[in-house]
């Protein structure tokens, strides 16, 4: 019985640590353009992503503003606090000023120029 219940306990740890980084996985930013469906980002082209921490970026316009697509191998919200330069974009007053947000959801991280009520809508149409 003991075993039982290290097992049982070991799998529901593993399934909480899978999912607690929340939200959707992509492999790299291009597959999270190609996952919008209510949205066609368009102009797309390479952003140096190592700089802020991730893996991929992606920098395209969407109707109402631009996005900035980043993929990180684990939580992107994570990952960007571990990164002091990517920090510095999530709490600037400038970017706050400029309505830039960033928007994150599982290892997806988006900058978005357009206001935060454009990159909730984005994140919720990666979600769908």
């Amino acid at each position: 019985m003991k075993y039982i219940s290290i097992a049982v306990l070991s799998i529901f740890a593993g399934i909480m640590i899978a999912c607690g980084s929340g939200g959707v996985q992509f492999a790299g930013a291009q597959d999270v353009v190609d996952a919008f469906d209510e949205f066609d980002l368009q102009l797309c082209t390479v952003k140096i992503a190592q700089m802020i921490g991730a893996n991929s970026g992606l920098g395209c316009e969407v109707e109402g503003g631009s996005v900035e697509v980043y993929t990180f191998a684990g939580n992107a919200k994570a990952g960007c606090n571990n990164n002091e330069y990517c920090k510095i974009l999530g709490t600037s007053d400038e970017f706050r000023l400029a309505n830039i947000h960033n928007v994150y959801s599982g290892n997806v991280m988006l900058i978005v120029s357009g206001g935060v009520d454009l990159g909730n809508a984005l994140i919720a149409d990666l979600q769908e």
